[in-house]
């Protein structure tokens, strides 16, 4: 028979064997419980730092589907996905694609004969001034009517048809993004192209149309941002200094401006050497010559331009 003292050492050994087993148990269930589950959520967070690439992206999906839209000719609907993309997923990696998609296809659109808010079928009649009165009644441009409905000439006969659409647009020069944002103008009153009543004023939204990359921008000291002007006039000057209009020699070739009544402060095409350039091709807000021949076409006099940083 085992001695007590034998006994006793077996005894505190089984005890000491009893005591590791409690701990070893109770170290994996704190592994298990607390340490695992913050160990996996820490190396989902360092994955997802890692490869932001891989959250999803809705606006990635709308884009798609807009762009399956266009192939199919689809271009209305296209456009709505697509202004619904910019409303909705500004963090969208496809923002800035659908961004300029979306204007490209608000262009088209506007010189189309696709019907929308504010375009009209006009048939002319006997005692018509001329291309630039239709377009003063009805809120257009000589240029526009003459793109939209490809007119090589400004004479007119009673009886002819031409598409002419209500613009009334805003401008914003966002000058630290370099970026010039049209916005349109839309409310009750264009569809019908009657004025509203004092009584009833419409609201009034401003919504996304196109927006171009400015190139420079070299307004003078007196103009402050933010600040805010209208475009007062349209020159189209020739090479020579003289002013040309639509139907004259060299007219389509001729530099165009935007003009506020501010001194300085236009919208004009970037000079192509501007080391010879004058001060006066190198002010205001510069862009392409492609742009800025562009937004001449639509964009009328008393439109306002809004500059901010």
């Amino acid at each position: 028979m085992a001695s007590r003292a034998q006994q006793f050492t077996i005894l505190i050994a089984v005890v000491a064997l009893g005591i590791l087993g409690a701990a070893i148990v109770g170290v994996a269930y704190f592994f298990e419980q607390v340490v695992k589950p913050e160990t996996v959520a820490l190396q989902t967070i360092k994955q997802q730092q890692r490869a932001p690439d891989s959250l999803p992206d809705p606006g990635a999906k709308e884009y798609e589907a807009a762009i399956e839209m266009i192939k199919a000719g689809e271009m209305v609907t296209a456009r709505d996905r697509l202004a619904y993309l910019m409303r909705y997923y500004s963090e969208s990696a496809k923002f800035a694609e659908a961004k300029r998609v979306l204007g490209e296809i608000n262009l088209d659109l506007l010189l189309s004969d696709v019907p929308s808010p504010g375009k009209i079928k006009y048939v002319v009649k006997s005692g018509d001034a001329g291309l630039a009165a239709i377009a003063s009644r009805h809120k257009t441009t000589v240029d526009y009517i003459v793109r939209a409905n490809g007119l090589s000439s400004n004479v007119i006969h009673p009886g002819d048809e031409y598409w002419l659409s209500t613009l009334i647009f805003v401008l914003e020069a966002k000058l630290s993004k370099r970026e010039l944002i049209v916005y349109r103008v839309e409310s009750p009153e264009l569809a019908s192209n009657e004025p509203a009543t004092k009584a009833a004023e419409p609201a009034v939204v401003e919504t996304f149309f196109k927006s171009y990359p400015i190139l420079d921008a070299n307004l003078p000291p007196t103009v402050k941002v933010p600040s805010a002007a209208d475009i007062n006039d349209k020159p189209a000057w020739l090479p020579n200094g003289r002013r040309a209009s639509f139907g004259t020699a060299g007219y389509h070739g001729a530099h165009r401006w935007l003009q506020t009544a501010r001194p300085g402060l236009v919208i004009q095409a970037a000079p192509q050497d501007p080391e010879s350039a004058s001060i006066e091709r190198k002010s205001g807000i510069l862009l392409a010559p492609s742009d800025i021949n562009e937004l001449y076409t639509y964009i009328r006099t008393g439109t306002a331009l809004r500059l901010a940083e």
